[in-house]
């Protein structure tokens, strides 16, 4: 699929991805695993810094307390998806390119369910990139399914890659861990994910 064909297959299908709709009864669940991740990473940024969401999606507001809405900035390449996503600050631009901001800009960066619709080699300078706009001490917090037979998605989330190539960029490493997660009782079909958590901190 060519570049801007993707972005229209993104375009086209942003209203099923308001509330992660196409993921069913495990929808909630994972919505749910990932606001307590990062609530905890929230613990530890500062409360005047900037976070910047990659690959924000139209539903990022559900995974971050509404005291921390008007510090983030939603990136996505998908223009529809932004429409959507109720987020104060939003950029239309690509993960698989620099990131337009300034070194050191933000003191979270954060990717949900995102990273496995990019290439390893685009993991790779996304980790420099992540590097670059972070204040130090800043932290990275990386949320993915670690398999989806979903056509358009690029690699499988490896935690422990992942962590290899923070390392190897200059962050410290915190958690790279896997977790399966399953819908709750009372749904007629019920699904089983594992998810992939991986918290690195700027040196």
């Amino acid at each position: 699929m060519s570049h801007e064909s993707a972005r229209k297959m993104w375009n086209s299908d942003a209203p099923n991805w308001v509330d992660h709709q196409h993921l069913g009864s495990i929808a909630p669940v994972i919505e749910s695993f990932i606001c307590r991740h990062s609530a905890q990473v929230l613990q530890v940024t500062p409360r005047n810094s900037r976070i910047v969401d990659l690959g924000t999606g139209a539903n990022t507001k559900a995974y971050f307390p509404a005291s921390a809405h008007p510090r983030i900035i939603g990136l996505d390449f998908s223009s529809e998806m932004l429409r959507l996503n109720p987020l104060p600050q939003k950029t239309v631009a690509e993960m698989s390119a620099p990131l337009p901001f300034a070194r050191e800009s933000f003191g979270l960066v954060t990717s949900f369910l995102a990273w496995r619709y990019l290439s390893s080699e685009e993991h790779a300078a996304l980790i420099q990139e992540m590097y670059r706009v972070l204040l130090p001490y800043g932290t990275v917090l990386l949320i993915d399914l670690l398999k989806n037979n979903w056509e358009h998605q690029k690699s499988e989330f490896s935690p422990d890659w992942n962590a290899q190539h923070l390392r190897t960029a200059g962050f410290s490493v915190r958690t790279a861990s896997t977790e399966n997660v399953r819908s709750p009782l009372g749904y007629t079909l019920r699904y089983t994910a594992e998810l992939g958590v991986v918290v690195a901190r700027k040196a």
